[in-house]
């Protein structure tokens, strides 16, 4: 007798184990939501509950992301580089500010015969604020930025403040400004 359950309990252990094996891995049946138990109130409140994202503040944070980019193209160029970094962000700035980049290009231009040598900066933008914005008009921005300045195989690290202002001309987003200086 005493053989016979020491069998059955072994059965049963070895019975229980393939039982939780075969259940590994299978996910558990969902209970099945409808409209008469109550269904519809849990998704609504489910809708309810999910967050709305403000335009604004979306505009805001897509201003801010483009500052950031512009302002780390626009601050990083060589004398051996055809100024294309300037040449790409065109597109992206109002007449005002292509009048006065074409003028900094030729400036620059002009002064390669004075530095045959080669002439960096690499620009990061370490911290950028949005000063003012005004719906549909203008977005101000300021901060700090890191430049990495090659000169004659010299490298110097400057930290420099940063001013960029868009506008918003034909229902598009353009820098008009941007200063970086000591």
């Amino acid at each position: 007798m005493r053989k016979l359950i020491v069998i059955i309990v072994i059965l049963l252990v070895l019975g229980g184990i393939i039982y939780y094996l075969s259940t590994l891995g299978k996910p558990s049946p969902q209970p099945q939501i409808t409209p008469s138990t109550g269904g519809t109130a849990i998704l609504e409140k489910k809708a309810a509950e999910t967050p709305t994202i403000d335009p604004i503040v979306k505009l805001k944070n897509d201003l801010t992301i483009q500052a950031r980019v512009f302002i780390e193209r626009y601050g990083s160029w060589s004398n051996q580089s055809n100024f294309e970094n300037f040449e790409d962000l065109m597109p992206y700035m109002t007449e005002k500010l292509k009048a006065e980049t074409q003028n900094l290009i030729n400036q620059y231009q002009a002064s390669k015969i004075q530095h045959p040598k080669y002439y960096g900066l690499t620009t990061n933008a370490v911290s950028l604020n949005l000063d003012n914005f005004v719906v549909d008009e203008k977005a101000e921005f300021s901060g700090q930025v890191q430049q990495q300045e090659t000169k004659d195989s010299k490298t110097n690290i400057l930290y420099k403040t940063v001013k960029l202002v868009f506008v918003k001309e034909n229902n598009q987003w353009l820098v008009d400004e941007i200063i970086i200086k000591n």
